[in-house]
C-alpha cells in the first residue's frame, strides 16, 4: 500500500508535481527559446512568465532550465530576487560558480580586483575575481563584466546557459536598469543564453520604459481550466499506484477552483485519507478538502493575513463578503461596500495584488 511519502502530490514552494499539466505551451516556448540561443551569434529576447502566486512559475523556470540540461548539457545561471537587496552581488556568485564547476582546461583566467564572488561547488571551495576595466565601477559594469566572462567562456566550448530570474517583480529599479543593459549587450554580441524571467503581474508596470523587456516574449501562467485539472489530480495519482475515481477527482477539481497551489494540497490531503485503500474515492476527497483548508488556514491564509496592514484586511473581508453574496466581485464593488470609491480604495488594493494575496483577471478580482 502507498505511504504517505509516495504521494505524487507536492504541496509547497517550487516542488515540482510528479505530473506538469496544463503548461505545454510555455514548455514549447521554452524550447523554442533554447533552440534560438544554441545557434552561434544569436541571443534572443527573454521569455517572461507572469501571474499570482502558486501557479507555477518558479516549477516552470526549472523545468526549462532542466530541459536545456538534458537537451543540450546546458547549465543554469539561477537568480532570484530579494526585495530591498542589490542584484549585483548574486550574479557574480552565480556566474563564478558556474566558472569554478568548470574543467580547469575549459576556464579563461581569473583576473583579480575587488570584486569577488565566492563559489562552492560540492567539495570546491574558490573565488572568481572579476577585474573591472578602468573607469567602471557601478553594480551594472560588475553585472555585465560577470555574464560576459561566463558568455567567452561558454562560447570557447560550445555550450551555453540558461539564466532563470525568479521573483523578478520586486526587483529595484536600479537593478532592472542595469539587468536589461547587460542583456542588451549580450543581445548585440550573440551570448549564447535563453534569459526566462517570473514574476507576479506588477511586473508588467515595474518594466514599464524598460524597452528591452518590452520586446520579450510573454506569458501569463493561471489557473488551470477543468478539464486539465481533473488530469492534474487522476493522472498522477494513477502513476503512483493508487487510482482516483471520477468523482473524487471533480469534487477535488471543483474544491481547488484549478489553483494550481490548492490542487496540490487538496490531492495530498485526499492521498493521505485513503492510505488504508486501495483507491482515493468520494468520501477521502471530502475528508481530504477539509484536511487541505486546515493546512492552508494555518500555513498559507494566516501569512497573507498577518503581512496585511489593518486597511488591507479591511478590503479583504469586503472582498470576501462580495465574492460571498454576488459571486462576482470589481474594485467598484468592494470600495461601494466599504462606503468609498474606487479610486480611494486603489492604493491597498494594489498593495495586496503586489503582495500576491489577491489578483485581477478581466476585471474582476480574486483570491490567489
Amino acid at each position: 500500500m502507498p505511504s504517505v511519502a509516495e504521494s505524487p502530490f507536492h504541496p509547497g514552494f517550487g516542488q515540482p508535481p510528479a505530473y506538469l499539466a496544463g503548461r505545454d505551451s510555455i514548455l514549447e516556448a521554452g524550447d523554442r527559446l533554447i533552440e534560438r540561443a544554441s545557434s552561434p551569434g544569436q541571443m534572443p529576447s527573454p521569455l517572461v512568465l507572469v501571474g499570482p502566486r502558486g501557479v507555477g512559475k518558479t516549477v516552470l523556470l526549472r523545468e526549462i532550465a532542466l530541459r536545456a540540461g538534458e537537451q543540450r548539457g546546458w547549465p543554469r545561471i539561477r537568480l532570484e530576487v530579494i526585495a530591498r537587496k542589490p542584484l549585483g552581488p548574486q550574479v557574480t556568485a552565480r556566474a563564478g560558480e558556474l566558472l569554478v564547476a568548470l574543467p580547469e582546461h575549459q576556464r579563461k583566467g581569473f583576473q583579480l580586483d575587488e570584486v569577488v564572488a565566492k563559489a562552492g561547488v560540492g567539495p570546491i571551495a574558490a573565488e572568481a575575481r572579476f577585474r573591472r576595466p578602468a573607469g567602471r565601477d557601478t553594480a551594472a559594469d560588475d553585472i555585465e563584466l560577470a555574464l560576459r566572462l561566463v558568455a567567452e567562456t561558454l562560447e570557447d566550448i560550445g555550450s551555453g546557459a540558461v539564466i532563470t530570474v525568479d521573483e523578478s517583480h520586486t526587483m529595484e529599479r536600479s537593478d532592472l536598469n542595469a539587468l536589461a543593459a547587460a542583456l542588451q549587450a549580450g543581445t548585440e554580441l550573440g551570448w549564447p543564453f535563453a534569459v526566462v524571467l517570473a514574476g507576479l503581474a506588477s511586473l508588467r508596470d515595474t518594466t514599464a520604459g524598460v524597452t528591452y523587456l518590452e520586446r520579450s516574449e510573454w506569458h501569463e501562467v493561471g489557473f488551470l481550466d477543468a478539464g486539465t485539472t481533473l488530469a492534474a489530480l487522476t493522472t498522477p495519482a494513477q502513476q503512483a499506484g493508487k487510482p482516483m475515481d471520477l468523482a473524487a477527482a471533480q469534487y477535488l477539481a471543483e474544491q481547488s477552483g484549478g489553483y494550481p497551489y490548492a490542487i496540490q494540497i487538496c490531492g495530498d490531503s485526499a492521498w493521505i485519507e485513503a492510505l488504508e485503500d486501495d483507491e482515493i474515492r468520494l468520501v477521502h476527497a471530502r475528508g481530504g478538502t477539509e484536511r487541505a483548508e486546515a493546512r492552508m488556514s494555518a500555513g498559507l491564509y494566516a501569512s497573507r493575513w498577518n503581512q496585511a496592514s489593518n486597511r488591507e484586511r479591511q478590503y479583504l473581508v469586503a472582498l470576501a463578503q462580495e465574492l460571498g453574496d454576488a459571486a462576482v466581485a470589481t474594485g467598484g464593488s468592494v470600495a461601494a461596500r466599504l462606503g468609498g470609491t474606487t479610486a480611494q480604495w486603489s492604493t491597498y488594493r494594489a498593495r495586496l495584488m503586489n503582495k500576491g494575496t489577491i489578483f485581477a483577471q478581466g476585471g474582476v478580482l480574486h483570491f490567489a
